[in-house]
């Protein structure tokens, strides 16, 4: 019998790619990447409650799997996301109350997942308890109030310490949905999306005291950001800025010896440097992506 050598390579060839694709199939696995594994709140108030969000990316072949986020005493997984498909981004939010603590502390919680490499990878979460009343700054004289004190709900009605953003310059912004100046969620988010890396936060707070523009729920509110504006920069629960019902922070923000005063309408914005003092004060005509915020932000990151 003849011996077809062309025959013979083209199915060698064959059985070497389903070879190849099959391995393939076997060795796709899902990879668990972190954004960072620790954070520093600095000095917090004693009885506080503090949260912090971590981001971290399915890097990965295969679907990553989040078994379990399991804190240590003291600390709490609020929220987490289950389940990424490869290339997906996800976020695990851990809270502690430092009721009973004191000093120099830290938490951390262990992330079990499904990445074959690394199946357990730890979270820690640093931070300095002090008495709220003796609370005092390196030179020994007591510590100025910053926005950083304060502790509000997110849009997603979860306690969460601004102390958080600690090291962060942060632009806060009363939001509304039916209001002239809506569109400037677009500048916002792009204003964020320029400076985030840099370490800018912008911090929306939904507020209906102006003209009844913000009538809506907090998750109606959040699918309206999501959806009509892409907003990924944090949100929080609908507060009053104005009157006798007015939020603690913003009560705070306009009795500023400098920046102080009512605030006037929807989109009143405030920019703070990274250990929470306010440095500027815009109002609803000042456009994020104009010149005069664009300088300062510029400035504010700078240090």
């Amino acid at each position: 019998m003849k011996f077809n050598h062309a025959k013979f390579l083209g199915l060698a060839a064959l059985l070497l790619t389903v070879t190849a694709f099959g391995q393939a199939k076997t060795t796709a696995e899902p990879k668990l990447v972190l954004d960072s594994a620790g954070h520093d709140f600095g000095k917090v108030n004693e009885n506080a409650e503090i949260a912090h969000t971590f981001k971290f990316k399915n890097e990965g072949t295969a679907e990553l799997i989040i078994k379990n986020v399991s804190p240590a005493c003291g600390c709490t997984a609020s929220s987490f996301t289950k389940q990424l498909a490869p290339g997906q981004e996800g976020e695990i939010t851990l809270t502690v109350k430092t009721a009973g603590m004191m000093g120099k502390t830290e938490r951390y919680a262990d992330v079990i997942s499904n990445d074959p490499a690394a199946p357990f990878q730890k979270l820690w979460l640093y931070f300095e308890v002090v008495k709220s009343a003796s609370a005092t700054t390196e030179k020994g004289s007591p510590m100025e109030k910053t926005v950083l004190d304060f502790s509000m709900k997110n849009i997603d009605g979860q306690e969460t310490a601004l102390a958080a953003y600690k090291g962060k310059v942060l632009l806060l912004v009363n939001v509304a949905s039916k209001c002239g100046y809506t569109p400037q969620y677009e500048g916002l988010q792009a204003l964020y999306a320029k400076y985030k890396d840099q370490g800018l936060v912008v911090l929306g707070f939904p507020a209906n005291n102006f003209g009844a523009q913000e009538p809506g729920s907090n998750e109606e509110i959040k699918q309206f950001c999501t959806l009509k504006y892409n907003v990924s920069f944090p949100l929080f629960a609908k507060i009053s800025v104005k009157g006798d019902d007015i939020h603690p922070l913003y009560k705070f923000l306009t009795t500023q010896p400098q920046f102080g005063g009512d605030i006037k309408w929807n989109f009143g914005k405030f920019l703070v440097d990274r250990d929470g003092k306010v440095l500027a004060r815009f109002e609803s005509a000042d456009k994020p992506e104009g010149e005069k915020m664009t300088q300062a932000v510029e400035q504010a990151l700078k240090h």
